[in-house]
C-alpha cells in the first residue's frame, strides 16, 4: 500500500474540504502538495464558497520571497554606504537616470522606468534643477 501521510493530516485536510477550503489553501495550510489533498480528499463532498472577485489570492513562490529579501538588504546596505547625496551628485545621478531612462523628444520629458522610488528621484530631480509647469506633469501607471 505506499504512503499515506500522517492521519492526522489526512483528517484535517478531510475537515478543511468539507468546510469548502480549495485544494491549494489545504496544502498550504498542512505544508503538503496539492496533489497530495487531492488524493486525501477526492470522496469529500464540497461546495464552493462564493468566489471573491477582487484581486486573486496567488501564492508567492519562495525563491520570489527571498530574491525581494535581498533586494531589500542591498538597497538598503547602498543607502547606508551611500547616504546622503550632495547637490552635485543628485544633479549627476539624474541626468544619468535621464540617460538611461529618458526619451529624448523636443519638449517633452519622458521616463519609462515603473519602479516607483526611481519615479519620486526623478521628479525630485526634475524640480530640484529644473523649472516644471506642474500642471502639464502627468504620471501613468501600468495597470
Amino acid at each position: 500500500m505506499g504512503y499515506r501521510g500522517r492521519p492526522e493530516d489526512r483528517e484535517r485536510a478531510r475537515d478543511l474540504r468539507a468546510a469548502s477550503w480549495t485544494l491549494g489553501a489545504i496544502a498550504d495550510e498542512l505544508g503538503v502538495a496539492t496533489s497530495t489533498v487531492s488524493l486525501w480528499v477526492r470522496d469529500v463532498t464540497f461546495e464552493p464558497r462564493p468566489r471573491n472577485r477582487g484581486a486573486p489570492a496567488q501564492r508567492v513562490h519562495p525563491q520570489r520571497v527571498a530574491r525581494l529579501r535581498e533586494i531589500d538588504e542591498l538597497r538598503d546596505e547602498g543607502v547606508a554606504r551611500i547616504g546622503e547625496l550632495s547637490r552635485k551628485e543628485h544633479l549627476v545621478a539624474g541626468a544619468a537616470l535621464y540617460a538611461a531612462e529618458g526619451a529624448k523628444t523636443d519638449g517633452v520629458v519622458k521616463f519609462a522606468n515603473s519602479d516607483p522610488r526611481m519615479i519620486l528621484f526623478f521628479v525630485t530631480w526634475l524640480r530640484t534643477f529644473f523649472i516644471v509647469d506642474e500642471s502639464r506633469l502627468r504620471l501613468p501607471l501600468p495597470p
